[in-house]
């Protein structure tokens, strides 16, 4: 089991971003802090077991993170323990996020640098050959040329 310390440092280490509404569409994932270029912002480790640190503590988490933390659990008084679950164990990010020509990420790490508040994107043209499905999908959500 993790120390309250040592789960302080992976939140303050792994949590970049929160999704909000995009103007690009619908929701988007936006960054919570700069991220340096290179940075993995979506590790797909498995982080869905509950974390606990003391309560005397909790305010060691960056400011960003611990807001993130506090909209998405209800604590209840347990021997001076919060048990919360990670922020990123909420849902897998690059499944929300949306496609630029221009991306500052490939959906796992950066690409640049990314500023505070800036919406984090990924292009989805990249890679393998697209299916016929997937072009046509694109092609009502960015005018994908077939």
């Amino acid at each position: 089991m993790k120390s309250s310390t040592e789960i302080i440092e992976q939140l303050n280490k792994e949590v970049w971003a929160t999704i909000k509404p995009s103007e690009i569409n619908g929701v988007g994932v936006f960054a919570i802090r700069d991220i340096p270029m290179g940075t993995v912002i979506n590790n797909g480790e498995d982080i869905s077991e509950r974390l606990r640190v003391h309560e005397y503590v909790f305010d060691g988490i960056e400011k960003p993170i611990r807001d993130l933390i506090l909209d998405r659990t209800i604590f209840y008084e347990w021997n001076n323990l919060l048990y919360f679950r990670h922020p990123n164990s909420i849902t897998i990010l690059q499944c929300l996020m949306n496609h630029s020509n221009n991306p500052n990420s490939d959906g796992i790490k950066t690409l640049k640098d990314i500023k505070c508040g800036e919406e984090i994107t990924e292009s989805y043209l990249g890679g393998p050959k697209l299916h016929k499905l997937t072009k046509e999908k694109l092609k009502i959500f960015i005018k994908y040329e077939l």
